[in-house]
């Protein structure tokens, strides 16, 4: 009944925080893709909205350790993995199916960013669930301690390559015709996005060998546990930042 108690102010949470930067944008969470203006607003939307997940991860996991008063927070945080997972999965992507006619198998063949952004929904949904476990002390010694690692790892290799072929890309062809992306000549925006994303990878390198070390024991300080919290609240805050 506890543990019930928890889910449903997690997600009453959640829907909460997800409602935030639909205010804040005063827009829809889906809005059409017709121009590049229009493309670059929806791609900055997305990154302000995974941060804002971050940003209450990081704030939530780190009142769940500061006090006994709140440590139910430790059962509610891993929910905000699970949220925005399941909007990359669905929503992050308005040619891909529900909200386009391209299938996710058709997305996989000729749309990378797409098939990129489900494979984040998918490590989102598993690191949510694991750590929801990990909170009901559910996890084995293994898992506890390498399940976030290898996944946190892949997801910040992955930006590495990253593809964006969105607003940047629309700018660069209209301002050298005839070029093409293949042609590897950046624009000026096309560079400051993989700036981002370069920034974003390291942060999140940051996060990763924080928990572990955390999780593991590895460090037997008490201010250890709090330092991952701290580091995922300032990649929360670089999303919240980027702009395109």
């Amino acid at each position: 009944m506890e543990i019930r108690r928890y889910a449903v102010l997690a997600f009453l949470c959640s829907i909460a925080v997800l409602a935030v930067p639909a205010i804040v944008h005063s827009q829809p969470l889906h809005i059409p893709i017709e121009t590049p203006e229009q493309d670059r607003a929806f791609s900055e939307f997305n990154h302000h909205l995974a941060g804002f997940f971050l940003l209450a991860i990081g704030i939530f996991a780190f009142l769940s350790r500061a006090t006994k008063k709140l440590s139910f927070l430790g059962t509610v945080w891993p929910f905000f993995f699970i949220l925005p997972g399941m909007y990359l999965a669905f929503m992050s992507d308005p040619d891909v199916w529900p909200m386009g006619t391209q299938s996710w198998l058709q997305a996989a063949e000729v749309n990378p960013e797409a098939a990129q952004h489900k494979i984040y929904a998918a490590l989102l949904l598993a690191l949510g669930v694991l750590e929801f476990q990990r909170s009901r002390r559910r996890l084995g010694k293994f898992l506890a301690t390498w399940s976030f690692p290898v996944l946190a790892i892949f997801g910040a290799v992955l930006l590495f390559f990253h593809q964006h072929h969105g607003a940047a890309g629309e700018e660069m062809m209209h301002t050298m015709p005839g070029m093409n992306l293949s042609d590897h000549i950046m624009s000026g925006s096309m560079m400051k996005i993989q700036k981002e994303h370069f920034w974003f990878s390291m942060v999140g390198f940051g996060v990763t060998l924080l928990k572990f070390l955390a999780d593991g024991n590895f460090w037997k300080r008490a201010f250890v546990p709090y330092l991952w919290p701290v580091c995922m609240s300032a990649l929360g805050i670089l999303l919240l930042l980027y702009a395109e």
